[in-house]
């Protein structure tokens, strides 16, 4: 009683509070509750820092050891460099300047491009630290593995924009240092490259960081794959192997005991056996199914390499596949490694650039007041023409799609028929013809200029009189669409 006494003379002592529930309004239970964010939610699409890491190692495991996984990790490179990447220069200063670059011992991009090609398609991404002269501005590239890249950066509030890498001191480690991207970081200044690496990435999307391996997305159907062909091989291997079922009329099994003791060893090759008939000897293989497991192997290579891009022709399966067929089937792979090659393209593009403007800066190449410098003719002539340093080289890279020479050659026989019946029935001049048979010659590899006009003396006497009505106007050449469609309706009347 005397506790009770006490606790309810103490409650009535305390000051009263009124409580009230926090809820807004608007019925939420904060006010500000629009502004919550969750921990794991990301400004960016990229994949966890621990999944990445793996995704890198998968991959090149994958390259190393999977021979498929291996294939079209190079088939893509094959076709991005082809027989080799070249550059020309309009400025002999600049063509200078490239080639110590290009050629340097270091560098010696003739020699890296296909490893960097590789790896751009491999990791998914190419990180190359520079290093620079203080006296002359020489660049020479470096390289850092993506399994020490502990995290790419961006802008802040715009993704698009790759600002930070920040690379790891060893493999392994958490200390990193930061590596800031070049790129243009103030246009005031003359839009010039600034940083001290170069960054680049692909199979991501706008606003991820980080590139994907292109295995990443096949890397467990490979694996399956790799695993149902070892499985074959096993059964291979079983159905190859045999018993000897031996049926025993009438024999106890103390008889059978003693048969085995004696005659158990299998018979060797070209031996005689001798029985009666209480005897009877069968060979018995185990029936496997093996041809429902190639049909299985089959669809599972047909789905890797949809998915890798390729069609199967390209990754030796021929099965029930024509050449008609196999053309049509290649037309959005070469779709898609031309775009990986002209990243690629404008990826070393994006390297001259830095490399040209560092050599600028030294005094290397003489410029204008605002930076420019003449364009020089095919006879090593400087013209009225000025540019940047870095707009006067272009980089050549291998044509992706080989020309289909019988295909153009028979184009060219049709065209030609259909373009004499055409002249003759006078619905096309000399001129449109002249085109035409210079599109489909460009489809052959040889380049021809009607406006040139015959030039050997043979061309000379039997080239024809120009006509009064080509004197008297010059028309305008018809673009290259046109001149298609006119072969594709000329070479339609005639019979086959």
């Amino acid at each position: 009683m005397i506790v009770r006494e006490l606790v309810e003379a103490a409650r009535a002592r305390a000051p009263k509070v009124e409580v009230a529930e926090a809820v807004s309004v608007s019925g939420a239970i904060d006010p500000d509750e629009h502004l919550w964010r969750s921990l794991t939610r990301q400004e960016t699409r990229d994949l966890p820092k621990i999944t990445h890491d793996r995704s890198v190692e998968v991959a090149f495991t994958l390259y190393q050891q999977n021979p498929l996984g291996h294939r079209i990790t190079e088939l893509n490179r094959d076709f991005i460099v082809g027989d080799g990447i070249t550059y020309t220069c309009r400025n002999p200063e600049v063509e200078t300047a490239v080639e110590e670059f290009w050629n340097d011992s270091v560098n010696d991009l003739d020699r890296r491009i296909p490893d960097f090609a590789n790896e751009f398609g491999l990791y998914g991404e190419l990180c190359l630290p520079v290093e620079v002269g203080a006296t002359a501005g020489f660049v020479r590239l470096g390289y850092i593995d993506p399994a020490q890249i502990a995290d790419v950066l961006h802008e802040k509030g715009n993704p698009l924009v790759l600002d930070v890498v920040k690379k790891r001191r060893r493999l392994g480690g958490s200390t990193t240092e930061k590596l800031d991207i070049i790129r243009v970081r103030s246009e005031t200044e003359g839009g010039h490259l600034e940083g001290d690496v170069f960054f680049f990435k692909t199979n991501s999307v706008s606003n991820s960081t980080r590139g994907w391996p292109d295995l990443l997305h096949i890397a467990d159907w490979l694996d399956a794959y790799d695993a149902l062909l070892w499985e074959m091989l096993e059964r291979a291997r079983l159905v190859r192997t045999f018993i000897w079922d031996v049926v025993l009329k009438g024999y106890s099994d103390a008889q059978i005991s003693e048969w085995i003791r004696k005659y158990g060893t299998p018979p060797r090759s070209g031996t005689v056996r001798a029985h009666n008939d209480g005897e009877t000897w069968e060979a018995v293989a185990p029936a496997l199914g093996s041809f429902e497991t190639a049909k299985e192997a089959e669809v599972l290579l047909e789905h890797i390499a949809g998915g890798a891009g390729f069609p199967k022709t390209w990754l030796s399966s021929a099965e029930d596949v024509n050449r008609a067929a196999a053309l049509e089937m290649g037309t959005p792979t070469v779709r898609r490694l031309g775009q990986r090659q002209r990243q690629f393209v404008a990826l070393l593009q994006g390297i001259i650039r830095f490399v040209l403007e560092q050599a600028v800066e030294a005094g290397r190449i003489q410029t204008e007041a605002d930076g420019l410098v003449p364009a020089y003719d095919e006879d090593g002539e400087p013209t009225e023409e000025l540019h940047k340093p870095w707009e006067l080289v272009q980089i050549h890279a291998p044509e992706i799609s080989p020309r289909d020479v019988t295909q153009a050659g028979t184009l060219f026989v049709n065209a030609t028929n259909a373009l004499a019946v055409a002249s003759t029935e006078g619905w096309i001049g000399e001129k449109t013809a002249q085109d035409v048979i210079a599109v489909v010659l460009a489809m052959l590899g040889y380049e021809y200029d009607p406006s040139a006009g015959p030039t050997d003396q043979q061309d000379q006497e039997n080239a024809p009189a120009p006509k009064s009505s080509d004197l008297e106007t010059e028309q305008e050449p018809p673009s290259r669409k046109d001149m298609e469609e006119a072969v594709r309706r000329l070479t339609s009347r005639i019979p086959a």
